[in-house]
């Protein structure tokens, strides 16, 4: 708010607007600022590799993956059921890009995700278990709505 709340006003008693009018539209840059940083902050925390999108998946080399159903998956009702997914296929067929899009997907929908290795996951909780705090970091695991567990590492 303070970083527009001068240009706003300019702009509100200029066009002779009302005071609500003006603070609706204050508000309003507010939420979806707050909203914006909201998702990149699910995104940053999530720990993607990189960053991947359905619109640059090859459906075409994939064709035991439909595309109206990788979608529908983005949309997440399969996550609030608390039903897992698993990807399987040989090297180089998208696997990990496919998670990484829906994890993108969920994380837009307000999810917490978390992007790590089978062979990470592993090694944190090991090291958990040795530094005594494996019911917390258990917990913490607990407390995410998707987490993707990678092959790769």
């Amino acid at each position: 708010m303070l970083a527009e709340y001068e240009k706003l006003a300019r702009d509100a008693a200029a066009r002779d607007e009302p005071y609500e009018a003006y603070l609706r539209t204050l508000t309003e840059l507010e939420v979806a600022a707050r909203s914006a940083n909201a998702v990149a902050a699910r995104i940053r925390t999530a720990g993607f590799p990189v960053l991947k999108e359905f619109d640059t998946f090859d459906f075409t080399a994939v064709p035991s993956l439909p595309k109206q159903k990788a979608l529908e998956l983005a949309r997440g009702e399969w996550v609030t059921q608390r039903t897992n997914v698993c990807l399987i296929g040989g090297s180089g067929t998208g696997k990990t890009h496919v998670a990484i899009a829906w994890g993108l997907s969920l994380c837009r929908l307000g999810k917490r995700v978390r992007f790590t290795t089978a062979a990470a996951l592993v090694t944190e909780l090991e090291e958990a278990q040795q530094q005594h705090r494996l019911d917390r970091t258990l917990a913490a695991l607990d407390r995410v709505d998707l987490l993707i567990v990678d092959e790769l590492g």
